[in-house]
């Protein structure tokens, strides 16, 4: 029996894997003649590839056997994150355009990020990306901690709230912008019609026109509105994907309410402690790690807003967040080599931003 299962596990490792990869090879290899993929690279590919993880499968003792099928995935990682990036760099320390695309590119170094820092241009977009984050990210958790925590209990009706206030979450940002920008329209939209029935002053949404209540306000209002973008587009803007985005923090914050146990509740009230000093003193605490993991989520998602953006203001200039901003320089106006240098850049504030919510997380498992 033992031979059996031995002469099994030869026969799969020595034998029929590497005919499989041989197989697969001679399949890809003749695409590659047939339809010339790559113009011959994608055949040097696959049989540096094939060869590879043959020659690994036939050398490696059965015990081994476990890392080399890891490996097809791992290549695959590097191919399609690793390679890209380095071609970035590249790109981002060259200066390309659509005129010399296809010829010998002209290298100029860090050109291309000094050029980015001085530009007062970015500084504002920076500012512009900064504060969706905060505005959007911030109401999106207290918005949804709070309807976490009401229907965190025995409540009628409590599936149907569920599955209405997952809805927004469901629909494509595209045509979530679309609706919103329909919602917002000064002369046919609904609020508008509504404003108008109820004769009352009809709202600018989707412009650049200040908030009344901001731009009131002595001696800093006028600059709060100017540098700062608070306007009733940026509104319009945090309106919508508050809206959109908001169950998804419900989501996961009502599932981290759902694990803390009963028993320090009911020691609290034993205690008279009231519903805040629970809040403060058992909920968050037990929830810091879930909170911290989700406001990461959300930032690196809403940091790459794109579509949304798109279907409200178009190109507007005054509304370009850094994505925008690339859009508009790598890929509007063929700038190819700026783009690639605001991409690395926008990498480099995500991997920052990241590191510090990761530490933030396993100091606090530390701590525990």
């Amino acid at each position: 029996m033992r031979n059996k299962k031995f002469y099994s596990k030869f026969l799969v490792l020595k034998i029929i894997f590497p005919a499989i990869s041989i197989i697969i090879s001679s399949i890809l290899l003749f695409l590659s003649f047939k339809f010339q993929w790559l113009g011959g690279k994608f055949i040097a590919i696959v049989i540096i590839g094939v060869a590879v993880f043959w020659i690994i499968s036939l050398i490696w003792a059965e015990r081994k056997i476990k890392y080399v099928f890891i490996i097809p995935t791992t290549v695959i990682l590097i191919i399609i994150t690793i390679i890209p990036f380095i071609y970035l760099i590249n790109l981002s320390i060259h200066n390309v355009t659509a005129l010399n695309f296809n010829k010998e590119w002209i290298f100029v170094g860090l050109r291309n990020y000094l050029d980015i820092f001085k530009s007062t241009e970015v500084g504002s977009h920076l500012i512009l990306t900064l504060e969706f984050l905060i505005f959007a990210v911030g109401l999106e958790f207290i918005i949804g901690m709070g309807v976490a925590l009401l229907l965190n209990r025995e409540l009628k009706g409590k599936r149907i709230i569920f599955a209405l206030f997952l809805i927004p979450m469901m629909s494509t940002p595209i045509v979530v912008g679309m609706m919103w920008k329909y919602i917002f329209a000064m002369n046919s939209g609904i609020i508008s019609r509504i404003l108008e029935i109820m004769k009352l002053p009809i709202i600018p949404w989707l412009t650049h026109t200040p908030l009344p209540f901001v731009d009131n306000i002595p001696i800093v209002g006028h600059w709060l509105v100017k540098y700062l973008n608070l306007n009733y587009g940026f509104l319009s803007l945090i309106i919508t994907d508050v809206w959109q985005w908001t169950p998804f923090m419900f989501l996961i914050l009502l599932a981290g309410l759902s694990s803390i146990p009963l028993e320090p509740y009911e020691a609290a009230e034993v205690d008279g402690a009231n519903y805040w000093q629970k809040f403060i003193y058992i909920t968050l605490p037990q929830m810091k790690n879930i909170i911290l993991i989700v406001v990461l989520l959300r930032i690196m998602d809403a940091i790459k807003v794109f579509d949304t953006i798109w279907a409200l203001f178009g190109n507007s200039i005054l509304m370009r967040t850094l994505n925008m901003y690339i859009f508009n320089e790598g890929i509007s106006k063929h700038g190819f080599s700026v783009g690639a240098s605001m991409s690395v850049l926008v990498l480099i504030l995500v991997s920052v931003i990241s590191t510090i919510f990761i530490r933030a997380i396993y100091s606090k498992g530390k701590e525990k």
